[in-house]
């Protein structure tokens, strides 16, 4: 299996270079997969993404290493990666609950995360529904962003994105255009996320274009709260669908919004289109 396979050699990559710091871009080409897919694959497998998981194995092994007591405090903080104690000292503590020097009074308290290991699993839930239709090819008219690698580690990174579009005055432009949907298309490169978000629109425009070819698709629709639903919809997809179905690699990946978007609404719906072989 795919998924698990990726989030195996990530695994790897992390515990051997848990000392390092850790590039996205090299992590991918270790892997050899872009930085979108290996994020998103070890994210919606593990339930963290690569930072975390290394944040939390670091700051358990320093417990460790301070329950001993044959390191001093700013020794274990260099070595973690900590510029000077008080840094280490303030994720400690954050992480722990309790300052590091009380850390030998408090051993029953510290918060121990070991190194994960992937095995098969099964499930009483079923995976997410999904039809098989041909998405017709479209022009949209909108806006293009660039994510690069280091920045995809954001859980919220599509939501926060439309939240910016939105306070910039962008969505209120794509709406004067007739629409009343958004469509976000997804496109992972190897340096990076290109992000695209507009309208169909077939008219003359000072906007950016992009059109999104024809293609058969595996069609998801959820509903709930705008933050959740692009992740609840991928997390469905590593978890269970993959399993049965081949989706295309590093392509345009769109979901499809309700113009205007309501942030705070918990029934919004959203249609995700998945390229499949």
């Amino acid at each position: 299996m795919e998924a698990l396979r990726i989030v195996q050699q990530t695994i790897v990559y992390l515990e051997d270079h848990m000392l390092d710091n850790i590039d996205m871009n090299q992590l991918a080409e270790y892997i050899g997969e872009t930085a979108y897919h290996l994020n998103q694959t070890f994210t919606m497998i593990c339930g963290m993404n690569t930072e975390e998981y290394v944040y939390r194995r670091r700051l358990s092994d320093a417990a460790d290493e301070l329950i001993k007591g044959d390191q001093r405090l700013v020794d274990v903080a260099e070595k973690y990666g900590y510029k000077d104690a008080h840094a280490f000292s303030h994720d400690f503590s954050d992480y722990h609950g309790f300052s590091p020097v009380l850390v030998r009074t408090h051993k029953e308290s510290v918060k121990r995360f070991s190194r994960l290991y992937v095995k098969y699993g099964v499930t009483e839930h079923p995976p997410l529904s999904y039809t098989i239709l041909d998405f017709q090819e479209i022009r949209l008219a909108g806006y293009r962003q660039f994510i690069p690698n280091q920045e995809l580690l954001n859980h919220f990174l599509i939501p926060d994105l439309l939240f910016e579009a939105v306070e910039k005055g962008h969505l209120n432009e794509l709406h004067d255009l007739r629409s009343q949907q958004i469509y976000i298309s997804v496109r992972p490169l190897v340096d990076g996320l290109e992000i695209f978000y507009g309208v169909p629109h077939d008219g003359n425009t000072l906007l950016e274009v992009e059109y999104l070819k024809e293609r058969k698709c595996a069609v998801f629709t959820q509903q709930g709260h705008i933050d959740f639903l692009y992740n609840q919809v991928w997390q469905g997809i590593e978890q269970q669908v993959s399993v049965t179905l081949n989706y295309l690699k590093n392509d345009h990946y769109v979901s499809v919004l309700l113009l205007p978007l309501d942030f705070d609404s918990h029934y919004t719906k959203m249609t995700f289109y998945l390229p499949i072989q």
